[in-house]
């Protein structure tokens, strides 16, 4: 439940975006309530690599103070953007000092199978509406974006169970996608990260079916934004410790950003 102290947050990010701009924008630094939500500090440590994830959660728990109550994405891009409801988590992975993958987990509470029917329609829309292009994915190249959900797309899976709604094109960049799945929470086990599993007793094997929905934006694996993220990565660790294959600490990025090698022609990354 959402309170003056421990609110529901909105925080910005998408593809390409520097983590100086991520931790800027959304003000992750130097908050005396919230405190979980200090990440600058927790991403300048030595420790922390080059290509890493990062995660921003909301426990169910009234009592966890130092989190939000929940987390709304803004995926904040100028000409498609979208604004994702409140969920438990969002996670992004970076290549140096720029975000290729952002994803997000919602909403606040698993949902009913109607419910889930009814909001699953409404997220479709709003990526139609919002300008994404509709694309046959990455790994299902006959498979558009699904009209229709039943029980059968899940039954045909093993362990935790998962349906595939579709992928869309980012409006001005096909290289970088959104993908978007239903997940079938009571299948989730008692040690998953996924929210609120991982904060909340397992599910009686009796209990109504309920679901969550994940969105995950990311740079194609091997498109041209992914190989150049990484070309500019591994031309800044040659540069500091003279092999490509060796990770640097995120804090050389973000103590000197504007870093580029000599013969640097990037395209997405000027």
């Amino acid at each position: 439940m959402a309170t003056q102290d421990r609110p529901i947050v909105t925080i910005e990010a998408r593809v390409l975006d520097s983590m100086n701009r991520y931790l800027d924008v959304n003000e992750l630094d130097g908050r005396e309530v919230m405190t979980g939500l200090n990440r600058r500090q927790r991403v300048n440590d030595p420790e922390h690599p080059d290509a890493f994830m990062e995660f921003v959660v909301a426990p169910a728990d009234d009592g966890e103070t130092s989190h939000p109550s929940g987390i709304v994405l803004s995926y904040d891009h100028p000409d498609c953007p979208l604004l994702i409801p409140p969920g438990r988590q969002l996670s992004l992975t970076h290549i140096g000092l720029f975000i290729d993958k952002v994803a997000m987990t919602f909403p606040l509470e698993p949902m009913t199978w109607d419910e889930m029917q009814g909001e699953y329609r409404r997220v479709v829309a709003q990526l139609d509406q919002a300008g994404w292009v509709r694309s046959s994915g990455r790994h299902t190249p006959s498979q558009g974006v699904k009209e229709d959900i039943t029980y059968d797309d899940f039954l045909d899976k093993t362990g935790p169970k998962w349906a595939g709604v579709g992928f869309w094109e980012q409006c001005d960049n096909p290289a970088i996608k959104a993908e978007f799945q239903i997940k079938h929470y009571n299948g989730t086990s008692p040690g998953s990260f996924m929210p609120p599993a991982a904060l909340s007793e397992p599910l009686d094997p009796g209990a109504e079916d309920t679901f969550l929905f994940h969105i995950s934006i990311a740079a194609d694996y091997r498109s041209p934004v992914e190989r150049e993220l990484t070309r500019l990565r591994d031309a800044r660790r040659a540069e500091v410790n003279g092999r490509t294959d060796a990770e640097i600490p995120l804090s050389v990025w973000l103590d000197d950003p504007d870093w580029r090698p000599e013969d640097w022609d990037g395209i997405y990354v000027p």
